[in-house]
């Protein structure tokens, strides 16, 4: 597998960053912002006045029920229905999502997937890398061969926080729970360089931009943004943007066009950033309420259009919509309070009516009737990693949460009404699987 991968990378057409290079030479990959036509009404409308915060957004919704044990997950950037996960057990699957089904794994690790990044030039190839350990790898799957994946490994990057592959796919850039970046030549799978001393506490996660292959974010615990360009010295005190934040950073994010980023933080610590013309550090901030918690992690993301957000945050089980143009109007709330409650209680009681049938039958033996329950509740592997930003405590004394929290949050890169969460409890027996929303009449 790793002279395929070899061959594969080394065949395409690639243009190694130079100085002369611009953003502006990369046509194709950057998605300017358009406007939701479909239904622009539920928010075009609001005439300057935010919905109320209790008021629900149009939208649909359902479970996929093949992503238990999901940590972290990535639509595809071409193909529609391909969705990449990351387990808790250290697997890295490939899922069709619009089937509910998923079509290949591979055994990375033991630790938890926590970077995920598909190439953009090369569809059947991603890089994932996990928690703890930093093994990373290149993968790949062929759509037409169900099963297994191909994969090579890398340079592993110890307690690694995130991973991401710039828009020519020369480089991906890995982050930890450390002050540090690892930058990898995707070709050789080497790793090039390691950027040291970059912040004054750890990097929680770095992006780089959607349409120049130089530029990229980190996102930091010292309360701090920052933008860096690879054709300029990469040092502690040199970033090309410094953004101070309310409160330590869980991530950030470029707007698909670049024009701005966004930073999430704690609580209701959301900031966006505006990147063109003269430095301008204020930025705004979305009208978001506050829990007053220290522990209310939250992760935010543009829509594929550009012209909306999508937040979340790890105390509550709903995901809010606000408008991306300042000053940031609510659009309205999706609720998930009680969905993987419900799945918990249905297959329960699908299992206590089979083991009720077998008993008419005659069938002996109670593992039988428990045999469902193992293939539906994976176990999965419980380790924490060594920042409380990334996971998020049991419930006191091991009881029942009212509702899940949302783990994760993706918008699909072309179907701008499309996007996921990663639905998790924090109860004793800890479950987590992805749902997919898309916002319009029901």
């Amino acid at each position: 597998s790793g002279s395929s991968c070899s061959s594969t990378s080394s065949s395409s057409s690639k243009t190694t960053p130079t100085a002369g290079h611009s953003s502006s030479s990369d046509p194709g990959h950057c998605r300017s912002g358009e406007v939701h036509r479909a239904w622009a009404p539920s928010w075009q409308s609001l005439h300057g006045k935010a919905k109320p915060l209790e008021q629900s957004l149009r939208h649909r919704r359902r479970l996929l029920h093949s992503s238990g044990g999901v940590r972290q997950f990535e639509f595809h950037p071409t193909q529609g229905s391909v969705m990449l996960a990351g387990r808790k057990d250290g697997v890295v699957a490939v899922f069709d999502h619009e089937a509910d089904t998923q079509t290949h794994s591979l055994e990375v690790d033991s630790y938890p997937i926590l970077g995920l990044s598909w190439l953009h030039t090369h569809p059947h190839w991603a890089v994932a890398g996990a928690s703890q350990s930093g093994a990373t790898c290149l993968v790949r799957y062929d759509p037409e061969r169900p099963g297994c994946m191909e994969h090579v490994d890398v340079e592993p990057f110890a307690h690694l926080s995130s991973l991401s592959v710039n828009c020519t796919d020369d480089y991906f850039m890995t982050s930890g729970f450390c002050v540090d970046l690892g930058l990898y030549d995707l070709v050789t799978g080497r790793r090039m360089s390691t950027f040291r001393g970059l912040h004054q506490n750890f990097i929680n996660i770095m992006r780089f931009s959607n349409c120049s292959p130089h530029m990229f974010a980190t996102a930091s615990f010292d309360h701090t943004c920052k933008v860096w360009d690879l054709r300029e010295p990469i040092q502690s005190g040199r970033p090309v943007r410094n953004f101070g934040t309310d409160t330590l950073n869980v991530m950030c994010c470029f707007s698909p066009d670049d024009r701005s980023i966004l930073c999430s933080g704690v609580d209701q610590a959301l900031q966006q950033f505006d990147l063109r013309g003269r430095p301008d550090n204020s930025g705004s901030r979305f009208p978001l309420p506050a829990l007053r918690s220290d522990t209310n992690y939250r992760r935010s993301l543009y829509f594929g259009g550009g012209d909306l957000v999508a937040t979340a945050a790890t105390n509550e089980s709903l995901m809010r919509i606000y408008t991306a143009q300042a000053p940031h109007l609510h659009c309205g709330q999706i609720d998930f309070r009680g969905m993987l409650y419900k799945r918990r209680q249905s297959t329960r009681q699908r299992q206590f009516v089979n083991s009720l049938l077998r008993l008419d039958r005659g069938d002996s033996g109670s593992n039988a009737a428990s045999a469902p329950e193992a293939a539906v509740n994976t176990p999965v592997q419980t380790r924490q990693n060594s920042s409380s930003a990334v996971e998020t405590p049991a419930a006191p004394g091991g009881r029942e949460p009212t509702g899940e929290y949302i783990q994760s949050l993706r918008c699909h890169p072309t179907d701008k009404y499309l996007l996921g969460a990663l639905l998790a409890t924090s109860d004793s027996q800890p479950e987590s699987f992805i749902a997919l929303m898309r916002l319009g009449p029901s």
